[in-house]
C-alpha cells in the first residue's frame, strides 16, 4: 500500500487519521531534534566559528543554524530544539559575546515585540555581529496593507481573520483591537478606523494603534501583532544601532547563499511572502 492510498483509507476513518498525523509529527519531530543533535556534536568547531542563528525561528531545523528561541507557559517548545533561550521583549543582552555572529535572520518574529523593546534588540543584533557579518529581516510590510486597505482590496488580507476589511486590517497590523470584542465595540471601534485612517498620517495611524497595546497581550493570543514595520521604520531603527549598509531585498534572493533555500521548518523567505518585506543590513 502506497502512503497515498495509506493517507486516503486513514481519512475516511477520521479518528484513525487524527491519531496517524499525530504520531507522524511526533516521529518527524524526533527525527529532526536527534539530526540535529549529531550535528551539533560533529560540527560544533565549524559551527562556533561561523555561528549563524535563527532569531525566534521556533522549530527550525537546518545544519549549521541555532535557534534563539524563549520558552513560556503560551510557547512551548520539544527538548533540544532551542539553543539560546532568550526574552527578546526585555532589555537583558543577548547570550553571546561582542563580534560572534556571522548570520542572524529573523522571520515573522518583530512584529510580535512591543516597539520599546526593538531599539534594544536592533542593538543587540549589532553588537553580536562580527566586521562583515549580516542580519535578514522578513516580516508584514505595513505599507502594503496600508494601501490594500486605501483600495479596498480585501483579498490582500486573505490570510487573516475579522469578518470584514476594517476588521482584517486591524488583524494585519493590531490584532489587540479585534480580538474577543463584543459586536457593538467593534462597530465603534471600525468606525473610529475609518475617521483616524483619514484624518492621520500614515506613521501616526500606525503608532496610535500599536502603541497603546498591553504587553501581556500576547499571553492570551500569541499570534496578534503589536508593532508595525516599513522600510523606512527599519531603516532608521538599523542605523540607530549603527549598521550603514542597509538595502532592500526579494524572497529567495539574499546576498548571503547561508540564507537561500526552501523547505518547511529548514527554509527561508516561505512565509507569506506577499505581504513581506525583505531587508538585510551588513555591520
Amino acid at each position: 500500500m502506497t502512503e497515498d492510498n495509506l493517507k486516503s483509507y486513514l481519512k475516511s476513518h477520521s479518528r484513525l487519521y487524527l491519531t496517524y498525523r499525530a504520531w507522524r509529527y511526533r516521529l518527524i519531530l524526533a527525527c529532526n531534534i536527534l539530526t540535529k543533535h549529531f550535528f551539533k556534536i560533529v560540527d560544533n568547531a565549524k559551527d562556533n566559528r561561523n555561528l549563524m542563528i535563527n532569531v525566534g525561528g521556533g522549530y527550525f531545523f537546518r545544519r549549521h543554524w541555532k535557534v534563539m528561541e524563549y520558552e513560556t507557559k503560551w510557547y512551548r517548545y520539544s527538548p533540544g530544539v532551542i539553543d539560546y533561550n532568550h526574552n527578546l521583549a526585555s532589555e537583558d543582552h543577548f547570550p553571546l559575546k561582542d563580534d560572534s555572529v556571522q548570520i542572524f535572520y529573523l522571520s515573522h518574529t518583530i512584529e510580535h515585540i512591543p516597539q520599546r523593546y526593538c531599539q534594544h534588540l536592533f542593538n543587540e543584533l549589532y553588537r553580536c555581529l562580527k566586521t562583515g557579518g549580516v542580519v535578514r529581516f522578513t516580516n508584514p510590510d505595513f505599507d502594503l496593507g496600508y494601501q490594500a486597505y486605501k483600495r479596498k482590496e480585501i483579498e490582500f488580507f486573505n490570510k487573516y481573520k475579522g469578518n470584514d476589511l476594517d476588521e482584517k486590517f486591524l488583524y494585519f497590523f493590531a490584532s489587540h483591537h479585534v480580538v474577543e470584542k463584543s459586536e457593538s465595540e467593534l462597530e465603534a471601534i471600525k468606525k473610529l478606523l475609518r475617521t483616524n485612517f483619514a484624518s492621520m498620517s500614515k506613521e501616526k495611524f500606525a503608532d496610535h494603534y500599536t502603541l497603546q497595546i498591553p504587553e501581556e497581550s500576547q499571553e492570551r493570543h500569541t499570534e496578534s501583532h503589536i508593532s508595525w514595520w516599513n522600510y523606512e521604520k527599519m531603516e532608521y531603527f538599523l542605523k540607530t544601532a549603527g549598521f550603514k549598509k542597509i538595502y532592500l531585498s526579494k524572497p529567495q534572493e539574499s546576498k548571503f547563499p547561508e540564507m537561500i533555500g526552501t523547505g518547511r521548518n529548514s527554509g527561508f523567505d516561505s512565509t507569506h511572502p506577499e505581504f513581506s518585506m525583505f531587508v538585510e543590513a551588513i555591520k
